[in-house]
């Protein structure tokens, strides 16, 4: 199997993660019920964790199709989207993509030759639309007063 195509069965996890999550969204914004606000924050939690591009994680996996240039935009990207929503867990992403680029940068792991924009665009995508399912459900911590 080529890099790409592991990269792909890796992100299908979490897309469809996404899909359940965003389902859950809607259903919370059709009947208010906190339980469907939760299991779509939860949902989304779980599934951006997984897209930490470290270890044995489905964003790990991906990641060994990326460039250096893919991984120095992944970073940005997470950076970009924390920035946004000022959900933390991006910065945990953001942090695992810059051991990524340190890796590539100091030759410990194979770099792919070309550049496999479309799965970069995969990737990407999923960690906005996880993030906007979290900016936009309710989030009773955030929302409590102390």
């Amino acid at each position: 199997m080529t890099r790409r195509q592991i990269a792909q069965i890796s992100l299908a996890g979490p897309l469809a993660g996404w899909i359940a999550a965003a389902a859950c969204f809607l259903i919370y914004a059709q009947t208010g019920d906190p339980l469907w606000a939760a299991l779509a924050r939860t949902g989304a939690v779980l599934n951006l964790f997984n897209l930490i591009p470290v270890w044995f994680f489905d964003g790990g996996q991906a990641t060994h199709a990326f460039s250096i240039s893919e991984r120095v935009l992944l970073l940005l990207t997470c950076v970009g989207l924390w920035y946004y929503t000022r959900e933390g867990l991006l910065l945990l992403i953001a942090a695992g993509a810059a051991w990524r680029v340190f890796t590539a940068l100091s030759s410990r792991e194979p770099i792919p030759r070309e550049s496999d924009w479309g799965t970069f665009a995969y990737y990407a995508g999923l960690l906005v639309a996880l993030a906007l399912v979290l900016q936009y459900v309710y989030n009773p911590i955030a929302n409590s007063a102390v």
